[in-house]
């Protein structure tokens, strides 16, 4: 791991790269990818293609191409769908894996967040203008410098900005722009209804 010719040769001083896997478990396993995508460890300045089955520890950094994807598995089966040209970091997952905060500094995002009721932890969703906190439902979250937008389609989210939290139910959504609390919760749009007609 560290390329030294020859093992005997450790000397007292001498700097060792010790793999993060062997002394914890990953904050989250990339159990999908399509498309180009990156990953830089920690403190770390190089870029590296994901892969399935890759380890995300905290602080690390995952960021998708055009037209890429990239999925994240929680050890409580929580699903993060990461969409193309989007960028998150692995803040923190506690050792019993109870909290869970990322920050989604630019892009879109798609949660399926398993029940953290039972464990009385939560997920946290950062983004430059707003937190997101939940314990178990589905919603996507798109974040840039400028704003911040929450659909919910299950359960309920608690977005917070400015000292200000609205709870967002299922079926609706809010929006929070840099500096601003959030915007009361709005009814999300229906999806268009497809029909088929016999020639």
């Amino acid at each position: 791991y560290n390329q030294i010719a020859n093992p005997n040769l450790i000397k007292p001083g001498m700097k060792l790269k010790v793999p993060a896997s062997l002394g914890k478990k990953p904050a989250a396993i990339v159990v999908y990818k399509s498309g180009t995508a990156q990953y830089a460890r920690a403190q770390e300045s190089t870029w590296k293609d994901v892969f399935v089955k890759l380890g995300l520890f905290s602080d690390d950094q995952v960021r998708t191409g055009p037209a890429s994807s990239v999925h994240l598995q929680l050890s409580n089966q929580t699903i993060l769908r990461l969409q193309p040209q989007s960028f998150i970091i692995v803040n923190k997952i506690d050792k019993n894996s109870r909290d869970a905060v990322f920050t989604l500094q630019e892009g879109n995002l798609h949660a399926s967040v398993e029940s953290m009721r039972k464990s009385g932890g939560r997920m946290m969703i950062r983004t430059p203008s707003a937190v997101a906190a939940v314990r178990g439902t589905v919603f996507d979250m798109q974040a840039s410098a400028q704003s911040s937008g929450l659909a919910c389609y299950e359960g309920q989210v608690d977005v917070s900005a400015q000292k200000v939290t609205v709870e967002v139910p299922a079926g609706m959504g809010t929006y929070v722009e840099a500096g601003k609390p959030p915007l009361k919760p709005f009814t999300l749009p229906k999806p268009p209804e497809i029909s088929i007609t016999e020639p």
